[in-house]
Order: C-alpha cells, then structure tokens, then sequence
C-alpha cells in the first residue's frame, strides 16, 4: 500500500486538480482502493498521466512565470504606448468589419528621423574620411552606407 497516496497529496505533488484525479478514476486511467473512508490512488499511474511526471521543480517554475510576467509586462508598455501616442488605427477587414488588429499609423516625424539619421550617418563618415574640402557624395555615401542620392539632397548640412 506505499504506492498509493490520498488524492489532496497527489493533486499536491502532480499539481493537478482533484477534478482530474477524479475523472482519471472514473475512465478507469488509475487503480484505487478505498480504506477506511479514503479513496487512495495508485501513484505509479498517476506519475504516467501527469504531464510534470513527478516532483514540480517550483525554482524552474518561478523562473519560468518571471521570465514570461517580465516579457508580458514589456508588450503591455509597448501596446500602451502606442495607444497613448495615437500611432494606431483599427483595421477592417474585408466586409468592412473592424477586426481589433491594430496597424501603425504613419508617423508625422518619420520624415525628419529619417533625414536625421542620414545626416548623422553623413557627418559620422565625413569625420572618419578626415573633413576633406573636396568629397563627393558618392564617397560620402559608400562611407556612410546610404544612398548616394540621399546623401547629396543633405550634403550642405553634412559638411557644415
């Protein structure tokens, strides 16, 4: 009889419900025995049917509810912050029904962040070639990894 539990310290140990233990010994999943009041369930049986299959490691456990309450709490940030920005806009689909899958708006400040990461990648690579008088956006442009013809429309503020 060492092999059989009562079914609060299999519930415990497996963590499974006591709804399952039950419903496992309806289906006739796991053999019982009732003494003296107590149903005691065949715990080899139960170690076959659970899908922790034995001690739950609570350190792995709790390391693994952190991890995902940590990446969870940052796509929460990332969702609120796109709502509180207005950057969203609800998209239909195609029978003119919204569907709740939000898509980002255009930013207003695209453009600007965009010319100023070529500036800042220009003057970068302007530095780097040594502040010559007479470069070329070509150079410029293959230094600074960006498009020749983006690098000339910024040149003036480049070299400044």
């Amino acid at each position: 009889m060492s092999n059989y539990l009562p079914i609060k310290m299999i519930c415990d140990k497996y963590s499974v419900s006591r709804k399952t233990v039950y419903n496992w010994r309806q289906a006739g999943k796991v053999q019982f025995v009732e003494d003296k009041g107590m149903t005691l369930i065949y715990e080899p049986d139960v170690a076959l049917l659970s899908p922790l299959r034995g001690e739950v490691n609570n350190t792995d456990i709790t390391r693994y509810l952190h991890k995902e309450f940590a990446r969870l709490h940052a796509r929460i940030n990332e969702l609120e912050a796109i709502i509180t920005q207005g950057n969203f806009s609800p998209e239909p689909d195609k029978s003119g029904v919204t569907s709740g899958k939000i898509t980002r708006k255009p930013d207003g400040n695209y453009n600007h962040r965009r010319k100023q990461t070529v500036i800042d990648k220009g003057r970068a690579a302007f530095e780097q070639l040594g502040r010559p008088d007479n470069v070329t956006a070509t150079a410029l442009a293959k230094q600074a990894g960006v498009d020749r013809r983006t690098i000339a429309k910024y040149l003036d503020e480049i070299i400044q």
